[in-house]
């Protein structure tokens, strides 16, 4: 039939031949009808009973599992012909009544659980081959359908099946292509494969095996037959599976046992060494051998530097470890380990973009791959890198790099232990040549042993002999006055509390004359925390003191003699605010008389003026004690003041001077400022000297506007700060580098002691003074802070 459609594409022509020999095997007939464009009509008519048909026939039982796909298949073949837009509902509900059919079921026995659940790939280009076989193994197994030998071996590739089922017919690549291709593939070698063919004979079969078949399977087959047949095969592959895993597993037991006897040999080895050096060759050897090696290195961690130096090594030239003496973590693959604290194989150095800088020294060295292992304390503390080089591209395996992972912790502890005894040893080396050096005096003393050992400097600060020295107790060598506070941390470093302390101390000699000292003690206990001994340092500062004392001095003369000078400069001003109330006192005075001197004396008006004599009296008394306190010499004294009343003090002193010279004085005082304390001299002195600065910078050259301002206020919760500001020409950049300086002046007749005088004065108040150019225009301003009294300050 001509343009007939057929349910296939692929079929072999014979069916419609074999329909007509069974429907006249059953005595009946068959007739077609067929209309181009309208459809064909197979009509099968069968007589009923069985009175036609040979009685052997008849009645015979069925030994064989039916291989019969039903009616069911065709059904849905015919449903997919029609129209989309047509309802399928009886079609659908025919196809489940035939499935429900006891002899359209596929056989359903169990399979064992070695098998249920495996994979089947099924490579058929007949579709309905393909779907008949995929039909029955879908009651047991887990069927991957694909149509031609390509597809098969993708699928393959991609999951990997228990057993391949492929037609030898097939097109792009057929069933010996596909199974030559599955067997030259590592991944795939391993899978089973069975053949199927419609070609018999022991010939064929012989072929299909010969290429490497598991199995071969001749069309027709039975539905029991194949099911038997795959799930053999897939037994006997999971059987080979299991064999082929518990002999890799009894080899990879024995090479483990192997691998820890030789692990416990190197071990034994290494902890005979005595020597830092001779272990760390002791390592080296074993990694070599564990790792099959070919030679390799051992750098250790620099505490100081943190880069890794060669310290032993097997098979390099001095080219080669000059060239890699110290190694930082941005330097080659080793570096990176030292960084990530990991291990770094590097398969192939000319494959590696970290070797490309070094491929000359590494190609002279003649190795291709190199491993490095990172030599970590079981506290994760870098110790070091243990590298062994191959002469070709190569990568250890992982039995191989567990072995030395697992040899590695060992030598780990013993060279960091190592490493502490000989720091140790260096350590105490070092102590004893300072102990004998005698720069400074030290001493060894025990809780209860008493004094220990003494050096030669320390016998010299106190005058007596070493064998002397150590039949002494420190209480007795102590000052009276500074032996409680001694006592007082020496029981805090018995309790616990701390490990050490300095103390300034004074002795007494062996001739009796008393020196000062700076002493220092530190313990070192023992592992329960008691102390097991004292480290003592003594440092004789009687020279040195005495010294400070004589500064201290010329400092405070130096000062006083500041103010006096300041106070020369003032003498015409301070002589008109003392005569002005002079003058006042005189003017009271002759009214006072000219009121008693009346015929009736106005004893009111008399009273006024004595009370005006008695008020510019103490105004000019006051002037005069002021100045006294200013230019004579005495001690600092300190106590709570008021900086507003010093601030008013000043300005009562220098307000002639002012006026003098046409400078408008403005204050922003703050009326609530707290109590500071300090010595009220000194700080006047502070602000005089600020004062009188600014009036000659104002005065020095042309400045039309001339105005003082002095600001107090709070600057904080805990300290106040006043500032003085003018309207001069200001501070240049290198003036205020330098203007605290001693003998730095911007003025033609100054010292330069002022401002340095004042900071010195101001730190020892416990604040600061500080110079900047005007936040208000032209000029400078100095403002000096100072801590507040917090509390009740009386």
């Amino acid at each position: 039939m001509r343009v007939a459609r057929a349910r296939t594409f692929e079929g072999t022509g014979i069916g419609l031949a074999l329909v007509e020999e069974l429907v006249k095997l059953h005595g009946g007939e068959i007739t077609v009808q067929s209309e181009e464009s309208r459809g064909t009509s197979f009509s099968v008519l069968l007589r009923t009973g069985s009175a036609h048909l040979p009685k052997e026939r008849v009645g015979a039982v069925r030994i064989l599992a039916s291989t019969s796909i039903g009616a069911i298949p065709f059904v849905e073949e015919a449903l997919r012909w029609l129209p989309d837009d047509i309802s399928h509902t009886s079609g659908r509900e025919a196809v489940q009544v035939l499935s429900s059919a006891p002899e359209n079921q596929i056989d359903q026995s169990p399979a064992t659980s070695g098998v249920r659940g495996a994979t089947i790939l099924l490579a058929d280009d007949n579709a309905d081959m393909r779907d008949y076989i995929r039909r029955l193994l879908n009651t047991r197994f887990e069927v991957i359908a694909v149509a031609d030998g390509e597809a098969g071996l993708a699928a393959a590739r991609e999951h990997k099946p228990d057993l391949v089922l492929a037609h030898i017919m097939m097109p792009r690549l057929d069933g010996f292509g596909l199974l030559k291709a599955l067997r030259e593939d590592p991944v795939t070698g391993d899978i089973p494969v069975m053949l199927l063919s419609a070609r018999a004979g022991e010939e064929s079969r012989v072929e299909g095996l010969r290429a490497g078949a598991d199995d071969y399977l001749i069309k027709p087959f039975s539905a029991r037959e194949l099911l038997a047949r795959v799930t053999a095969r897939v037994e006997i592959a999971r059987t080979n599976r299991q064999a082929v895993e518990r002999e890799r597993e009894m080899r990879k037991a024995a090479e483990e046992a192997e691998g820890m006897a030789r692990l416990h040999e190197l071990s034994t080895r290494l902890v005979t060494q005595s020597e830092l050096q001779a272990v760390l060759e002791e390592v080296l050897d074993a990694a070599i051998t564990l790792l099959n090696a070919d030679f390799g290195t051992v750098q250790l961690c620099d505490s100081e530097t943190h880069a890794l130096k060669i310290v032993a090594q097997r098979g390099f030239d001095q080219e080669f470890l000059d060239y890699f003496h110290s190694v930082h973590e941005e330097t080659a693959s080793c570096g990176t380990a030292l960084e990530r604290r990991e291990r770094v194989i590097v398969e192939d150095v000319l494959a590696d973009p970290m070797f490309q800088p070094h491929l000359a020294i590494v190609n002279a060295a003649g190795y291709r791959a190199v491993q490095f292992t990172p030599l970590l304390t079981q506290a994760g503390e870098l110790l070091g890198i243990v590298s062994t080089n191959f002469h070709l591209p190569h990568r250890p395996s992982q039995r191989e790099l567990r072995l030395l992972d697992l040899y590695l912790r060992l030598p780990a502890e013993i060279i960091q232990r190592k490493r502490a005894e000989q720091a140790l040893h260096a350590s105490e080396e070092r102590f004893r040549s300072y102990f004998e050096l005698g720069l400074i005096g030290m001493a060894m003393t025990s809780p209860t042993k008493g004094i220990l050992d003494v050096n030669d400097e320390i016998c010299r600060i106190l005058g007596y002999e070493r064998s002397e020295l150590l039949q002494k107790t420190w209480a007795e060598l102590t000052h009276p006055e500074d032996l409680a506070a001694d006592v007082a941390q020496f029981n805090r470093v018995m309790a616990g509390e701390i490990d050490g302390y300095t103390l300034d101390k004074r002795w007494i000699r062996k001739d009796g004359r008393v020196i000062d000292s700076i002493m220092g003690a530190s313990c070192l206990r023992h592992p329960d925390g008691s102390v097991n001994y004292f480290v003592g340092l003594l440092q004789d500062i009687t020279e040195r003191k005495h010294a400070d004392e004589a500064l201290q001095n010329a400092r405070a003369e130096l000062a006083h003699m500041s103010r006096v000078l300041t106070i020369g400069e003032m003498a015409a001003s301070i002589v008109h605010e003392v005569n002005q109330p002079l003058a006042a006192i005189a003017t009271y005075a002759n009214a006072w008389l000219r009121w008693l001197r009346r015929e009736v004396p106005d004893l009111k008006e008399a009273e006024n003026a004595a009370d005006g004599v008695i008020e510019n009296a103490l105004r000019a008394g006051d002037v005069i004690k002021g100045l006294r306190e200013l230019v004579k010499g005495r001690p600092p004294n300190q106590q709570p003041i008021y900086l507003n009343e010093i601030i008013h003090h000043v300005i009562t002193l220098i307000n002639g001077e002012l006026k003098k010279n046409e400078i408008v004085l403005r204050t922003e005082l703050d009326p609530d400022l707290p109590l500071v304390m300090g010595d009220r001299v000194q700080l006047e002195q502070v602000l005089l000297n600020l004062m009188m600065n600014s009036k000659d910078a104002m005065t020095a050259g042309d400045c039309p506007a001339r105005e003082l301002l002095i600001r107090s206020q709070m600057n904080s919760a805990d300290e106040l700060t006043v500032a003085v500001q003018d309207s001069g020409p200001g501070l240049r950049g290198r003036d205020s580098e330098h203007i605290f300086d001693s003998f730095v002046t911007t003025k033609e007749s100054g010292l330069g002691l002022g401002l340095s005088i004042s900071r010195r004065i101001v730190e020892a108040h416990g604040g600061k003074l500080l110079a900047s150019r005007s936040n208000e225009g032209a000029g400078a301003c100095f403002r000096f802070s100072l801590p507040i009294i917090h509390g009740d300050a009386t």
